[in-house]
Formats: structure tokens, C-alpha cells, sequence
């Protein structure tokens, strides 16, 4: 598990799909939303910030930040 700015990041590698990361909710300490690259290197995720409001979430952005490292 990875720690950014206080965001827990469960790591593609621990769930064994290189293409999934599990990011833990800011609000919901309990919840957890799954960030998906998909092979156009576009990306998806579980929250509902992004499943109706169709934008990049901060989940998203900070996955993105973890790739570029």
C-alpha cells in the first residue's frame, strides 16, 4: 500500500491486474474506488464524480501522478 499526500493507494501489483489500482475515498474512509487504465491509455473510475459527471476525478489524477514516478 502507498501513501500520498495522505491518500492510500493500494498498488496494481497487489491485485494482481497491472491495469487496476484501489484509491480510498477522501470522504468515506471505508470506501474504496477502483481506477482503471484501459488500453487506449485513457482512464475509468469507480466514484461517483466521475460515473455521472464524466470528468477525471482526483482519483484519477493522483493514479496519474503514482505512473509518472
Amino acid at each position: 500500500m502507498k501513501n500520498i499526500n495522505n491518500v492510500e493507494i493500494i498498488e496494481a501489483c497487489e491485485t494482481n491486474k497491472p491495469w487496476m489500482h484501489k484509491v480510498r475515498s477522501w470522504t468515506n474512509r471505508r470506501k474504496w474506488y477502483d481506477v482503471i487504465q484501459r488500453r487506449d491509455e485513457t482512464f475509468f473510475c469507480t466514484c461517483p464524480s466521475f460515473k455521472f459527471g464524466k470528468q477525471e476525478c482526483k482519483h484519477i489524477d493522483i493514479i496519474k501522478i503514482i505512473l509518472e514516478e
